[in-house]
């Protein structure tokens, strides 16, 4: 489970944000989306091609949690 074992879950939990809000309209702001990215290359080995970079997998903590998951499969 990638929300609860990795911290994911700790993000969103901690700021009482809910895993499908839309992370821009709580205030995410771009240099917090590249920290965020960082973290889940460094906690999940994965590397993050340019091409990923959409908001289907980076809008909500859901997506982020589908994108991981299917990388580290």
């Amino acid at each position: 489970d990638v929300l609860g074992s990795r911290g994911l879950g700790d993000v969103y939990k901690a700021d009482n944000i809910a895993s499908d809000d839309l992370l821009r309209e709580v205030g995410v702001d771009s240099i917090e989306m590249i920290t965020i990215i960082a973290t889940i290359e460094q906690e999940f080995s994965i590397e993050i091609l340019d091409e990923d970079m959409v908001d289907d997998n980076f809008m909500c903590i859901d997506n982020m949690v589908a994108f991981v998951e299917k990388r580290i499969k």
